[in-house]
Formats: structure tokens, C-alpha cells, sequence
């Protein structure tokens, strides 16, 4: 079995595509043996970032597909001044944006950038002041369950990362 695994370009591109992802993604992967057992536990060590002290903005997105469109998103709000970080949900089509209230007045502009420059259509849902983040502290659990890695500011969605494994899981099972 091994040497049909071996022989099969699926299978070779796959394992290349997950020891790509562990690589580029090794910063937020860490390895940290357990004091009682001394067993070794592969922890998730997500980049610190404060975002109680920033707004929250809350889009629905329609029609996102995969992580190019994470990319997409990302992009076409990058010069407005103000926005700290984005957390993008492509499997519920929904964006949170991190944002700095001095600095952004307008944030009806969001949705209208992201309609502009990437073409898909964005309704702004919710705003959340400082105080009301306090309320809602999910940002790090968020983010550990949407992404695999981030490289660049390119992110790998989760769901996107799975609907491929599925393929090549289904794929392998056809054969």
C-alpha cells in the first residue's frame, strides 16, 4: 500500500501541500512536552494581538469560496486608515473587522471598499465599541479555529484546507 501512496501523484502533491503548510506555518506550531507524562503535545501559538482595545465591525460577505478570496478581502480594505487586523469566515461568509474608532469615522466605507475593490457584496451587520468587546472576548478562540497558517497575509482557511483533504481523502477511497 505504501508503494502505491508512493507511486501516486495525488498523494505525493498532498504530502507535499501539508509538510509546505507545517513549514511555513512553523511559527505558530510549537512543541511543548507535558510536565506530568513528559509526553510532547503539538500547541498552537497564535500571534498576540490586543484587539480588546480596538472596535469590532461585523460584515456578511456573500459569495466567498476559498483562502484567494481571503486574500481578496484583505486587500481591498488595506488602505483604510484605521483597520488593524480582519478575521474572515468563508464557510459562514462572514468578516470581522479590527479597527482604531480615532481613526475611522466612516465605517460604512468598509463594506463599500470591499464591494469596490474585490466585488463581493458586503453588508455591514454590526459595530462594537471597546466596551461591548470587553463583552464578546472570542477574538484568539476565533482564529484558531478559522485558519491553519498564515503566510505573508495570505491565511489558509480551515474550511478550505479541509474541503481539499475530503477531495484527496474521497479521491484515494475511489481508487
Amino acid at each position: 500500500m505504501l508503494e502505491n501512496i508512493k507511486n501516486n501523484s495525488k498523494w505525493t502533491l498532498l504530502i507535499k501541500l501539508l509538510v509546505a503548510i507545517v513549514i511555513i506555518g512553523a511559527f505558530a506550531f510549537v512543541l511543548k512536552s507535558d510536565k506530568k507524562t513528559g509526553a510532547v503535545v503539538l500547541t498552537v501559538e497564535v500571534p498576540k494581538f490586543d484587539y480588546l482595545n480596538y472596535s469590532k465591525a461585523e460584515l456578511s460577505v456573500q459569495g466567498l469560496i476559498n483562502s484567494s478570496d481571503l486574500y481578496k478581502i484583505k486587500n481591498s480594505v488595506k488602505d483604510i486608515k484605521g483597520i488593524e487586523k480582519l478575521l474572515i469566515d468563508i464557510e459562514n461568509g462572514k468578516v470581522e473587522v479590527y479597527f482604531d474608532e480615532a481613526k475611522m469615522k466612516d465605517t460604512d466605507r468598509i463594506a463599500k471598499q470591499i464591494k469596490k475593490k474585490s466585488g463581493f457584496d458586503a453588508q455591514l451587520t454590526r459595530i462594537l465599541n471597546k466596551s461591548d468587546m470587553h463583552k464578546e472576548d472570542d477574538y484568539n478562540r476565533k482564529i484558531k479555529e478559522l485558519y491553519v497558517a498564515t503566510v505573508n497575509d495570505f491565511d489558509i482557511s480551515m474550511a478550505d484546507f479541509n474541503k481539499e483533504i475530503n477531495m484527496f481523502k474521497s479521491k484515494y477511497i475511489e481508487r
